[in-house]
């Protein structure tokens, strides 16, 4: 068998139009997914019975968003870019709790880097203790699109959720949890 004479220069133009084949063959990389956190100011939510009271003693439940995760896909030629995520809620039971079952709201909102609010939604949540239970935890799934006018990528967005309080219920993580 006879070998052929190795030309260096050809080998180099042969590695060169490979490589540019393999490049053309690569994927490019997906945009990142929007930002999707908790907002701490709304993270926790006391419910107290009807009444005066606010000491441990009237304590119905507590809850408290845990934890957000999920991911992103792209449609139309990157012009919308849908969010799916899970909210884990984590719910105490208080003292004062009557029966075995707790409701709770919480939102979703897409928000613009400036914080300018562009949707809002609010859910109801329900949870149910079983006997004996004093915390149990509870995950809700979810799936936001948001579109993607020209000149704007989903870096300029971001996903909060926490639970919907109340005047009275912001004013008491204020005074007694600091935020």
């Amino acid at each position: 068998m006879r070998s052929l004479p190795v030309h260096p220069v050809r080998c180099l133009a042969l590695l060169l139009l490979a490589s540019v084949v393999l490049a053309g063959c690569s994927r490019e990389k997906p945009p990142p997914c929007p930002d999707v956190r908790i907002l701490a100011i709304t993270s926790e939510m006391t419910k107290f019975r009807p009444g005066s009271g606010r000491d441990l003693t009237d304590v119905e439940f507590e809850v408290s968003a845990e934890a957000v995760a999920g991911g992103c896909a792209f449609h139309d030629e990157n012009s919308k870019v849908e969010v799916e995520m899970t909210v884990t809620f984590v719910i105490e039971r208080g003292p004062a709790l009557q029966g075995d079952t707790v409701q709770f709201p919480y939102y979703i909102a897409i928000v613009t880097r400036d914080e300018q609010i562009l949707a809002k939604e609010v859910f109801q949540s329900q949870a149910e203790f079983g006997q004996g239970q004093r915390r149990i935890g509870l995950t809700e799934s979810s799936r936001e699109v948001i579109p993607l006018p020209d000149g704007q990528i989903s870096l300029d967005y971001e996903i909060l959720v926490g639970l919907q309080l109340t005047e009275e219920q912001l004013a008491y993580n204020r005074r007694e949890r600091g935020f």
